[in-house]
């Protein structure tokens, strides 16, 4: 299994993910918390920027992190089959009605904590550009296993995986 980090610049060094890392400490300014909207880290529609945005800063053009309500969406309106691909434990997931013909795959990608990597191919986490509310430490995020998926915060120090889209959110 391939349990290497990439930061969006494209290096693989070590990282720890902790309330003491670099990207918590991004939301703190002295005694106060940032606003996160003022600091320019969302735009006015409470998504990430472009340039704070993972899948944007690495692979450029149109591609960002989805929304919370997208991947609600997922969730919701869309049909999951738990499968093994290419060695990869998951789910294809597959639009209805005329977006039927549309799928994608969701490994168990696991999680980052501290300097330790956790359930790979039994979990998977994936992030939404929007944080659970202007100015906390939390965002939404993507969860599942082979019993249940949904849509749930948790801290932005955790080290989920990004699944990139391409278009403008709605």
């Amino acid at each position: 299994e391939n349990c290497k980090w990439v930061a969006t610049d494209g290096s693989s060094l070590s990282y720890s993910f902790d309330d003491k890392g670099a990207v918590f400490a991004i939301f703190y300014k002295d005694d106060g918390i940032y606003c996160l909207e003022q600091e320019g880290w969302i735009t006015s529609d409470g998504i990430l920027a472009p340039k704070h945005d993972a899948a944007h800063v690495h692979w450029g053009g149109k591609w960002r992190i989805p929304t919370r309500q997208e991947l609600d969406d997922l969730v919701k309106k869309c049909d999951w089959t738990w499968k093994k691909v290419n060695g990869a434990q998951g789910y294809v997931v597959r639009g209805r009605g005329v977006y039927a013909s549309n799928s994608i795959f969701l490994p168990c990608s696991g999680r980052g904590e501290d300097a330790a990597f956790y359930s790979p191919g039994l979990c998977g986490y994936y992030w939404s550009s929007n944080p659970e509310s202007d100015g906390n430490i939390y965002s939404w995020r993507l969860s599942f296993d082979s019993n249940d998926r949904e849509t749930s915060y948790c801290d932005c120090f955790i080290g989920l995986s990004v699944r990139p889209v391409q278009g403008f959110a709605k």
